[in-house]
């Protein structure tokens, strides 16, 4: 059996949050699935045998800058579920720091050379230069 140091969790799904399903749909895709995966990777890394530099594994989920900061009416749950990304990542480094399981969110925004200077202006947050 091989063994894994490094596991990176992206999925990400967005919808009109009008009504509460609409929540369950998000959160399930946005949430349980980073936290299943976080599960998993967690249960390999502690089975296995450390890394050479004696740590056991890096998680990187990828959450959004819209987990950070709210954005514009209609968008809740997608925010909601982005900003439970980063504190279910900030636990497991808390929980599992001890174990050398590091864990990190990514949280992508448009502050970003691929993003046009009105996008950001509707955020209203510096464009990228």
């Amino acid at each position: 059996m091989g063994f894994y140091h490094v596991c990176t969790i992206q999925l990400g799904l967005s919808l009109t949050p009008h009504e509460p399903s609409a929540l369950k749909v998000v959160r399930k895709i946005n949430v349980r699935s980073v936290f299943l995966g976080c599960k998993y990777a967690i249960t390999q890394f502690l089975a296995q045998d450390r890394h050479a530099s004696g740590h056991r594994g890096w998680i990187i989920n990828t959450a959004s800058m819209l987990g950070l900061v709210g954005l514009k009416p209609g968008a809740g749950a997608y925010c909601a579920s982005k900003g439970a990304v980063v504190l279910l990542t900030k636990q497991i480094a808390v929980e599992y720091g001890l174990d050398k399981i590091h864990c990190n969110a990514l949280c992508p925004g448009c502050k970003s050379p691929f993003a046009s200077a009105s996008s950001c202006l509707s955020l209203s947050i510096d464009p990228p230069l």
